[in-house]
């Protein structure tokens, strides 16, 4: 971390915007929630600028090497505010995502896990707090939960409210976090940036929101339903889900040095076509989207450490050199375009639909609406040229 001055000592000079030196790291935010309801945030400020930004923030913090997510929100906490509490309390992870923040003297990309933990109320002890929190933390609160929904104060995350939804429907999250979308949150917007985002962090988001809709649309269909050819090609939903698992393995993992550990016979030279696009009769649904889950979050680690020039090597590509930037957005790719199989064969199973869990982006209209919706596109379709039938 910089060793000039903080901003708020004598001597800190604020650097030009381009001159900030930028880190990434792993981080845990923890949503504390007393037994009346009100959350703990604690007001942050960027000393670095006049006037001061100020903005509200979760307890939390930087996951430390060797530690686990779960150790570094039991240490956070007791650190920011003397609680003392097993690691069995924390509920989650319910959410992660890739944050940037800009500051006056850094930027940080930041991949961020949420936990929630209920207490009884108590008195906020700082005595643990470092020398930078002693100097930035301008002010500590319990919010009641409808304050926090109509301030205008700047939150982070701005959708607080909506992660700690998610601690009361576990089955979003028991087998792994929600994926959220890359933000930015700063006092100084980030440099290289793309619509106010980093590069990185949007590509990598797009990725994982993708992954998430892909596991979604599998899920809750009968194992019959889940293994089912649907088109003369035979594309079936755990087939497209085994081929990304591959395709995950290869390019975040031999083609960035570090090879994915565990064989895949359906990737060998010598293995028969197709094999990567179902799943043998000894290869259960479970076991193939856990597959899904390992691989994607052993390419995170890959990812996570990497700037977007990591030079990259893929054999099978024409220009066999390349960089972690080329290989986010091929698969953010490749995974929507199987995103969207999935979508056209999991309507034809069992009718479900909508482009995310909980957001269809589909019209509001009942069953009746989408039958007439579609026989009056029909119809079009039967009066165009070449479309007309006739009896022989």
């Amino acid at each position: 971390m910089p060793t000039q001055p903080l901003p708020g000592q004598p001597g800190f000079v604020v650097p030009a915007p381009q001159d900030r030196p930028r880190y990434d790291r792993r981080a845990v935010r923890v949503l504390v929630l007393d037994d009346t309801d009100r959350m703990l945030l604690f007001q942050d400020s960027d000393l670095g600028l006049d006037p001061v930004a100020h903005w509200w923030v979760t307890p939390g913090g930087g996951v430390d090497p060797g530690e686990s997510d779960l150790e570094a929100g039991v240490r956070e906490l007791w650190e920011e505010t003397g609680l003392v509490v097993d690691a069995s309390a924390l509920v989650g992870p319910l959410l992660t995502r890739v944050v940037v923040h800009g500051y006056s003297d850094k930027v940080v990309d930041q991949v961020e896990v949420f936990y929630v933990v209920r207490v009884p109320a108590f008195e906020v002890d700082t005595t643990a707090h470092t020398e930078e929190e002693r100097l930035t933390v301008a002010d500590i609160r319990w919010w009641s939960l409808a304050d926090l929904a109509t301030t205008a104060d700047d939150v982070w995350p701005r959708d607080v409210l909506d992660v700690l939804a998610l601690a009361s429907r576990p089955d979003e999250w028991r087998d792994g976090p929600v994926q959220a979308l890359s933000v930015e949150e700063s006092s100084v917007p980030a440099s290289e940036q793309i619509g106010g985002m980093d590069a990185k962090a949007t590509a990598w988001g797009y990725l994982r929101s993708q992954r998430a809709a892909v596991i979604w649309k599998v899920e809750g269909l009968s194992e019959r339903d889940q293994r089912m050819p649907l088109t003369p090609t035979g594309t079936n939903l755990l087939g497209v889900v085994k081929h990304l698992a591959g395709c995950e393995a290869e390019y975040f993992g031999l083609c960035l040095g570090r090879p994915w550990p565990e064989p895949m016979p359906f990737l060998a030279v010598d293995a028969e076509p197709n094999a990567d696009m179902w799943a043998t009769e000894e290869e259960s649904p479970a076991e193939v989207l856990d597959l899904y889950r390992r691989v994607t979050a052993f390419a995170d680690e890959s990812i996570e450490p990497l700037g977007l020039d990591a030079p990259a090597t893929v054999p099978w590509w024409r220009t066999t050199r390349t960089d972690l930037h080329t290989l986010l957005v091929h698969m953010a790719v490749e995974t929507a375009r199987h995103a969207g199989q999935l979508d056209i064969l999991r309507e034809q199973l069992d009718g479900a639909r909508g482009l995310r869990d909980g957001g269809s982006n589909l019209p509001d209209v009942d069953t009746a609406w989408w039958e007439a919706y579609a026989a009056r596109l029909r119809d079009i379709a039967l009066r165009s040229p070449g479309g007309a039938t006739t009896d022989g």
